[in-house]
Order: C-alpha cells, then sequence, then structure tokens
C-alpha cells in the first residue's frame, strides 16, 4: 500500500471520523489517505481531509509517525 497519512480532527472533545470500506472490510478511521509522488505528509492530510469531508484544515502539529505492517509504510 505504501505511505499514508491523516489528520485527527477534534472540537468539542470529539473526534472526526469517517466510515471505510477497503477489500470488503467496513470500518471507522481518521480522515487520510495514501502520500502521493510530489506531496509531503502534510500536504496529503490536507487533501484527503477535504477530499473525504469537504473541510479545508490548517495543521497544528504533527502528533506520530509509525511503520504499520498492515500497510508495509508509514502512517504520518
Amino acid at each position: 500500500m505504501g505511505n499514508r497519512s491523516c489528520a485527527a480532527i477534534i472540537s468539542n472533545d470529539s473526534v472526526l471520523m469517517v466510515r471505510q470500506t477497503y477489500k470488503g472490510e467496513t470500518f471507522w478511521t481518521l480522515p487520510g489517505g495514501r502520500i502521493e509522488q510530489s506531496e509531503t505528509p502534510e500536504e496529503c492530510a490536507i487533501r484527503e481531509t477535504f477530499e473525504e469531508t469537504g473541510l479545508e484544515i490548517e495543521l497544528t502539529k504533527k502528533v506520530c509517525e509509525l511503520f504499520n505492517e498492515r500497510i508495509n509504510g508509514n502512517y504520518h
């Protein structure tokens, strides 16, 4: 799958999640997706959030970066 990025959008003690289906499995996750070749993880999180929710966001800080075996890449 490759490297992916997402955004944790928190407001009034609530976290925005999106419902997705991948390979027949439906789950809730943070807005995000695959980092395109010429894109930074930050740019990806902003683009994917807009594509999935219609929200235009600004990032305030990086929370984590970790290797994920399921996607065989880094998750930002």
